[in-house]
């Protein structure tokens, strides 16, 4: 077993790729410079990524990255595999880097194609072995999808892909909100509380199974997955929502006060 397990507090983004996570990353970022006063050790995990919208403070390209093995003759698709895989080797220096720092925060940037993450034995042996026990995981629903249906149903199923393969918190994100109208949020939300409503609109959809997609999702409310909460990267009061939540399963400490004007 690993020997160096990180023991701070950890937000792992992870989502669909195009689902926003690398905005987020950087709009939770200055979240927390904002709210906290902390400023977050950023983590880019993504090595076929070719600029971020933050300066990675740690970086898994620095260690292995897609060309590589794209020089090698590799394919696009095998040439990101064999990358992410090849992330194990350098778990060691990677940490060692993160624990110098002793961060306050950490934020995670995982790679955009996210099942070679977390359904592959490498992102599942960082969760397990090396994050610590104060780790959040929001699972980002791209609003292009899960503005359907189908696509909510799709988009749910991964997240409980995740929830099962990566034993920490998770919050369910509604990413990039603020693409939909307020109606659209709010048929989004219904479909992830309401399992009756799903059912009527899948039924709608002539999708076969609507009568067991109730039944599951009814056992899955309140219970297995969470309510969505509607974000932003650009969107202020989303982000706050998403950041309130964090702080209270990181448990972060008081946020800094500012000194009242004389009188």
């Amino acid at each position: 077993m690993f020997s160096l397990r990180l023991d701070y507090p950890t937000i792992l983004l992870v989502g669909p790729a195009g689902s926003g996570k690398s905005l987020l990353a950087k709009a939770l970022m200055e979240k927390a410079i904002e709210q906290r006063d902390i400023y977050p050790l950023m983590v880019n995990m993504d090595p076929g990524v070719e600029k971020t919208p933050y300066d990675p403070d740690v970086d898994v390209r620095d260690y292995v990255t897609v060309k590589e093995f794209l020089d090698r003759g590799y394919g696009p698709n095998g040439a990101l595999i064999a990358a992410v895989d090849k992330i194990i080797e350098y778990i060691g220096p990677l940490t060692a880097e993160i624990a110098e720092s002793e961060p306050e925060l950490i934020i995670i940037d995982t790679p955009g194609q996210m099942e070679l993450f977390t359904h592959r034995p490498r992102g599942e042996f960082l969760v397990k072995y090396v994050l610590g026990p104060r780790t959040v995981i929001p699972f980002l629903y791209d609003p292009a999808v899960s503005i359907t249906p189908e696509g909510y149903v799709s988009s749910a199923f991964l997240e409980l892909s995740v929830r099962v393969r990566m034993p920490v918190y998770t919050l369910s994100v509604l990413s990039k909100a603020d693409i939909l109208s307020e109606e659209q949020i709010e048929y989004v939300i219904r479909l992830s509380t309401d399992p009756e409503f799903l059912k009527l609109e899948l039924e709608s959809r002539g999708f076969a199974y609507a009568h067991v997609m109730r039944r599951v999702f009814h056992e899955f409310e309140n219970d297995v997955l969470g309510v969505l909460i509607p974000t932003s990267s650009v969107d202020e009061p989303g982000v706050d929502d998403l950041w309130a939540e964090i702080e209270e399963v990181l448990g972060l400490a008081e946020p800094k006060r500012h000194a009242s004007p004389s009188a």
